[in-house]
């Protein structure tokens, strides 16, 4: 009886998910990291006239310059992150140095000698 009501409940869980993923797809949400597009968007330059040049720079300018003001943030992260990675890097190397020292204390100093094998 334990394992219908299982069985039966693990039924509904996996339906469900699955509904969840195609409403998820029909409706195209995407999840995770998404990239924020910030208020004006960068326009290629294709007139040749000074004035809508100028203007078209200076608004460009103001989308680079807060695309930079987003990332600067990201370098202290990075920079944390690679202190982490090279700290693991010499814990590793060090589990690594004490493996080999433990295996080589224990291996026999000569190679044995079997008797009896003939």
């Amino acid at each position: 009886m334990l394992s219908i009501n299982l069985i039966n409940i693990l039924i509904l869980f996996f339906t469900t998910l699955i509904l969840y993923q195609s409403i998820l797809a029909i409706f195209n949400v995407s999840e995770g990291f998404a990239v924020q597009q910030p208020a004006g968007q960068y326009k290629p330059y294709n007139d040749n006239d000074p004035a809508i040049l100028s203007q078209q720079n200076a608004g460009n300018i103001q989308v680079l310059k807060q695309q930079i003001n987003d990332l600067t943030p990201l370098k202290q992260e990075v920079q944390n992150i690679n202190q982490t990675v090279a700290t693991l890097k010499t814990q590793v190397q060090g589990i690594i140095g004490a493996h080999q020292q433990y295996a080589q204390s224990v291996a026999p100093k000569k190679t044995p000698k079997i008797t009896g094998a003939t």
